[in-house]
């Protein structure tokens, strides 16, 4: 939880606000706070959650990524998820983040295929997904918005 300051610049981001929605009354701020303590409550209930990215050279933490377990379409789904601090955006952080979580997905669970959930509009985490070796799979709506599920298979990991 004190990384919320820290990471306060990603909802402050145009950018990164477009896909995210704010309930009556709640704050950027209180966002910020919801998906840190959602990511301590997923880490105690499901073992599995974002982790911090830090930089190897100066341990600054600079984003969120991981695995979550989502519903889809009444399906439950592994997802590789990430967002991180626009600062740091186009550096490949977030891909080589993604694909450390993709590899250790297949590694630990007994899935079939990960999965990453992206709004149809945001163009750099669907190139993410992309260098993570996913295609797109098919369209729904999931957080109130149009997405994209975006699927790598394990066959197609084993041939990484």
């Amino acid at each position: 939880m004190a990384d919320t300051k820290t990471f306060m610049p990603f909802f402050e981001h145009k950018h990164a606000r477009r896909f995210w929605e704010l309930e009556e009354g709640q704050t950027w701020a209180d966002l910020c706070n919801f998906l840190f303590q959602k990511t301590i409550n997923r880490y105690k209930e499901e073992n599995v959650a974002f982790a911090a990215i830090c930089l190897k050279n100066t341990k600054e933490f600079i984003g969120l990524c991981g695995l979550l377990w989502q519903e889809v379409d009444g399906i439950k789904e592994l997802e590789v998820g990430y967002h991180f601090i626009p600062q740091y955006w186009g550096n490949g952080y977030a891909t080589e983040a993604a694909i450390a979580s993709r590899n250790a997905g297949f590694k630990h669970y007994d899935v079939d295929s990960i999965i990453s959930i992206i709004n149809v509009e945001n163009t750099e985490s669907i190139g993410v997904a992309e260098r993570n070796g996913m295609r797109p799979t098919k369209h729904t709506v999931k957080f109130n918005q149009n997405v994209c599920i975006y699927r790598i298979t394990r066959a197609e990991w084993l041939k990484c």
